[in-house]
């Protein structure tokens, strides 16, 4: 992919480098690979970042034979991890990175409004710790559900940290985006994991995940699109906003619980107390 994107791209450069969000130790060493080589080295001396987008996800149960879910090494179920902690960790450190005006977008998805009913006001009656530790979720809530309404709570508490109370302050916005359902291999890579534990719900899941694509889906490159534009339409200048693909919406319509700040702290304070030790460890490497 990216010998293409190098052959398409005809003024600049692109330059790919891997980055795990599987486990948090390596999310900081290619934080850290980031900031002391990639940039340096390929964009210049003193080089900033303009942009952050937090894109990466993993859909499906990631359960064992022995019924217990795939944790990454600090304790966590991958879903969790790949999907949200490892873009918090990232986040937390790069934000000193940012240039001026500096955008953070973060990638969410309408599965929230879908699969996660409002009647669920609190982080508690959705047993959030069972899913983060265990992937064991309400009824039939999918783990990505909860997952990417982390993400947009994610965006709104960065909005309330980082831009209204200043903590951040070279950073211009920060807003969320559904992008679209994108055509993806994402339903395949699910099917193939739930295959492993259920067979039946694994071919049910990637039939009706199918049908969606048939009737709603949309190429990459257009939900590529709606993504770039937060991070890039100098006209786009409000922050903690919801995007149904170009449509900006308030975030309360995505999930009620979006509203509530007090539930949005929680997961917060939850989130840096896992990635305490690693900004202790790795910012003065990133800072030097």
């Amino acid at each position: 992919m990216i010998k293409q994107l190098q052959y398409n791209i005809k003024k600049g450069k692109c330059v790919g480098m891997e980055m795990d969000l599987m486990d948090l130790d390596k999310v900081a060493k290619s934080c850290v690979k980031l900031c002391q080589e990639i940039l340096p080295q390929h964009f210049g001396v003193n080089s900033k970042l303009d942009v952050i987008v937090n894109n990466a996800g993993v859909v499906g149960n990631s359960v064992t034979d022995e019924n217990s879910s795939v944790k990454n090494p600090q304790g966590v179920s991958k879903t969790f991890s790949v999907c949200y902690l490892g873009h918090f960790l990232m986040n937390h450190l790069l934000r000193n990175q940012l240039r001026e005006n500096g955008r953070i977008v973060v990638v969410s998805s309408n599965v929230v409004q879908l699969m996660i009913s409002d009647k669920y006001q609190s982080l508690e009656q959705l047993d959030w710790m069972k899913m983060i530790f265990d992937e064991k979720t309400k009824g039939t809530i999918p783990p990505y559900a909860y997952n990417k309404l982390f993400c947009s709570m994610h965006c709104l508490n960065l909005h309330d940290k980082w831009i209204i109370e200043k903590q951040c302050p070279h950073l211009q916005s920060v807003n969320y985006v559904h992008p679209g359902v994108m055509m993806t291999n994402l339903l395949e890579r699910a099917k193939e994991d739930q295959k492993q534990t259920s067979p039946f719900l694994a071919y049910l899941s990637y039939g009706i995940g199918k049908i969606i694509h048939a009737f709603s889906g949309i190429p990459i490159s257009q939900g590529a699109y709606h993504e770039l534009r937060l991070a890039l339409d100098p006209s786009i200048t409000c922050s903690g906003k919801f995007f149904f693909m170009q449509q900006q919406k308030d975030p309360k319509d995505d999930h009620p619980l979006l509203a509530l700040r007090e539930e949005r702290e929680k997961l917060w304070q939850f989130s840096m107390e896992r990635i305490g030790p690693f900004l202790e460890q790795y910012s003065p490497h990133i800072e030097e």
